[in-house]
């Protein structure tokens, strides 16, 4: 985990685990059932919503919105985030990280 504004440590951990394990299995079952590659992953709660992005193997940005966030604002600030990582992180190439947001 890079950043949190999680309060907690164990809700640190409990928030990582929890975007690994959907990942994985949203990786799985966009395979299995020919779904291409995984974009992104929503969840939806009545306090909130949780948003995952595949950003390389084994990486995603994951959101945690409370339940009056505006996702037409998250999703472009979620982009931007992924842009800097894959240019801060892995000196990529940021337009990778584009077309997966642009696949939505």
């Amino acid at each position: 985990m890079i950043a949190s504004t999680l309060s907690k440590d164990a809700e640190k951990d409990r928030a990582a685990t929890i975007s690994a394990a959907l990942l994985s299995l949203g990786e799985m079952a966009a395979k299995e059932l020919a779904r291409g590659e995984l974009s992104e992953i929503y969840v939806k709660g009545e306090n909130g919503s949780m948003v995952l992005v595949a950003l390389r193997k084994n990486a995603v940005l994951t959101v945690l919105a409370g339940k009056d966030a505006n996702l037409t604002l998250v999703f472009p600030n979620m982009k931007k985030t992924a842009e800097e990582l894959e240019k801060m992180v892995w000196g990529g190439n940021p337009s990778t990280i584009s077309e997966k947001f642009n696949q939505s």
